[in-house]
């Protein structure tokens, strides 16, 4: 390893937050709690590049390090003076040179140090968990000894496909150094059909024709909004809206899905069909380009989330490619989903496409493994997805099967909370079936129901 320090003396400070969820979003670094006037150290050499007021940290130093120092950038986060040590942008720094002092300057929570480290330049979003990064770092003043790294407050561990647990709402920080008009829906963290599973990739639809923002979360009479979790519009404007499960896939398959599951398991890009004319088929698809301007927002929206989620571009779908057998889906039309994991791919590998000049997205290293395949469905109930929401028939032959167990379950054809609830009762006194309320293949199998 390259000569590293922690960035403050042992015996100084209390780490008073680790790296990852914090307050319902993520906090992307190491908090060192101390006095004012604590000295600061630079954890490695390299070059100042970004020294005083910063909007967040009241005022920063942020330290470029050259690939013999150990490469990367870390950045130290409010102090009353930047410059109190005399340093300058461009200037050079030692591995555990004193190059700063910790004061709130009222813009924390306290005084304390904000650590960060960047695999390569500073980029929003783009941080390492600082912790691992410090092990064996040496205590400044003290060349000899090496020392442990801090103890960060506990965080939950990372799951094996990165950040994919939970509802994503961290799409802000992932999409808004990607996309050059991003918006926020009010009240995007709050809706949804639920929590998601596991986001194992995403999946890109087109509208059918003029679609907004407020149409996708609201829904259509016959389904019930969010229709999916992002909406791109024709002028390539990405908008935020939902965080929580949304009706976007329905039935269908994938090898990494389980079947008929995709809604619990994909993030969904609603783009709206450019159109022209006075309607669009299969047939006519190819008559209708795709704008510039979509296109951009398109390419560079799957490439942020990708990233974010440290996927490969095989995690990236189409609804033809899901559902396409299922429910006869070509969507989306005119676009072939090789062609754009192509342009995809090239995107997360920093390549710059010609004339483009707006924004880009994080370069992130990829190739964690993939989520086991799950076991295929026996035939007889592939096509099985009834959930909460759902009327009519395939609901009334649920309830008749589940009478079996449930003699008090009123058969009236609508997924209510008494049927979820007999679902979830059904699921948990037979495992290993998740107890979600979802009935699918696996739950249809076991109650034999075929329909």
């Amino acid at each position: 390893m390259a000569d590293r320090y922690l960035p403050m003396r042992e015996g100084t400070y209390q780490i008073a937050s680790g790296f990852g969820p914090r307050w319902g979003t993520v906090h992307r670094g190491l908090d060192f709690a101390a006095k004012d006037g604590t000295p600061i150290y630079a954890a490695q050499a390299g070059t100042v590049v970004h020294i005083g007021a910063a909007q967040g940290f009241g005022q920063w130093i942020v330290v470029d390090h050259p690939a013999e120092d150990g490469a990367g950038t870390t950045v130290y986060g409010h102090m009353w003076n930047a410059f109190a040590t005399g340093l300058k942008q461009g200037a050079r720094v030692e591995a555990g040179q004193l190059i700063g002092y910790v004061g709130s300057n009222g813009q924390s929570t306290g005084p304390h140090l904000h650590f960060e480290v960047h695999p390569t330049v500073w980029a929003a979003g783009s941080q390492l968990d600082p912790a691992p990064w410090l092990r064996g770092a040496r205590n400044p003043g003290d060349p000899t000894a090496p020392r442990p790294a801090p103890a960060p407050a506990p965080a939950p561990a990372p799951p094996p496909g990165g950040n994919t647990a939970g509802d994503p709402i961290w799409l802000p920080d992932a999409l808004r150094p990607a996309v050059s008009n991003l918006v926020e829906y009010p009240g995007w963290r709050n809706r949804g059909h639920g929590d998601f599973k596991d986001i194992r990739g995403v999946m890109v639809h087109h509208t059918g024709g003029p679609a907004s923002a407020r149409s996708i979360a609201d829904g259509r009479p016959d389904l019930r909004g969010p229709l999916s979790q992002l909406h791109i519009a024709r002028d390539g404007t990405v908008t935020i809206v939902a965080a929580g499960v949304a009706w976007h896939a329905g039935a269908g398959s994938y090898p990494w899905l389980p079947t008929n599951m995709g809604n619990w398991h994909l993030i969904g890009i609603e783009c709206e069909w450019p159109y022209r004319g006075s309607g669009i088929s299969e047939r006519n698809a190819g008559d209708e380009p795709w704008r510039r301007e979509q296109i951009i927002a398109i390419r560079n929206t799957c490439a942020a989330l990708l990233s974010w989620m440290r996927f490969g571009v095989d995690r990236l779908i189409g609804h033809k490619d899901y559902a396409g057998r299922a429910q006869g889906k070509w969507d989306p039309g005119n676009m072939s989903m090789p062609w754009l994991r192509g342009e995809v791919e090239k995107d997360m590998s920093g390549f710059v496409f010609p004339g483009e000049d707006g924004p880009r997205p994080i370069i992130v290293d990829t190739g964690l493994p993939p989520v086991p395949l799950p076991p295929a469905p026996a035939p007889a109930y592939a096509g099985v997805l009834i959930h909460r929401g759902m009327t009519g028939p395939a609901v009334r032959r649920l309830q008749e099967t589940l009478r079996r167990w449930y003699s008090k379950l009123v058969v009236d054809g609508d997924f209510g909370p008494a049927t979820e609830a007999a679902v979830r009762d059904f699921q948990r006194l037979r495992p290993p079936l998740a107890a979600d309320g979802v009935v699918g293949p696996a739950t249809a199998t076991k109650m034999g129901l075929v329909l």
